[in-house]
């Protein structure tokens, strides 16, 4: 991974096989651990999981794994990458702040982002306006999340309203 702090992988051996000889496993899991990371998943979550499902004992997780240690992404989650909507640089309100210096807080902004626009594309003209309107009160409503909570407070705000942007999504 260039440019990135190497997770820690301990390599499975085989019976009879020197200890540096790692399982094929080994290789797929690095590579989940590498998505993981890559889509804002941290690096203790990704860890945490290594050490109780380590390469010596499989390869591949299921949702219900995944989501236990934080590797999976918000609803619907797709391979949107973690860089927000908006401009970090002038980023002014706390949740902003946070959502820039927060991978998954950033995947799941862009990916709420992403559903957004494609949905209001979607729609007729006559009910653009007001879902910007709504689009608008949420934000405020987003931004209202404060102090030490406020990681919990805008994933559950950014998940709620994905879902919500789905039903209509789905009535169209």
């Amino acid at each position: 991974m260039s440019g990135k702090a190497d997770l820690a992988f301990i390599p499975a051996t085989s019976k009879g096989n020197p200890a540096d000889t790692p399982e094929p496993s080994a290789f797929c899991n690095k590579k989940i651990a590498e998505n993981a990371i890559d889509h804002g998943t941290s690096y203790s979550a990704v860890n945490m999981w290594q050490r109780e499902y380590g390469p010596d004992s499989m390869a591949w997780i299921g949702q219900d794994v995944a989501c236990k240690y934080g590797l999976c992404g918000p609803p619907g989650f797709d391979d949107t990458p973690a860089i927000p909507s908006f401009d970090c640089g002038t980023a002014k309100q706390e949740s902003e702040i946070a959502i820039c210096s927060n991978k998954r807080l950033a995947r799941h902004e862009a990916s709420l982002a992403k559903i957004y626009f494609e949905t209001l594309k979607s729609l007729p003209q006559n009910e653009m306006e007001e879902f910007r309107a709504q689009q608008r009160a949420w934000l405020k409503y987003r931004d209202s999340c404060k102090g030490s909570d406020m990681t919990s407070c805008l994933l559950t705000r950014m998940e709620n309203r994905y879902t919500e942007i789905m039903k209509l999504k789905v009535r169209q």
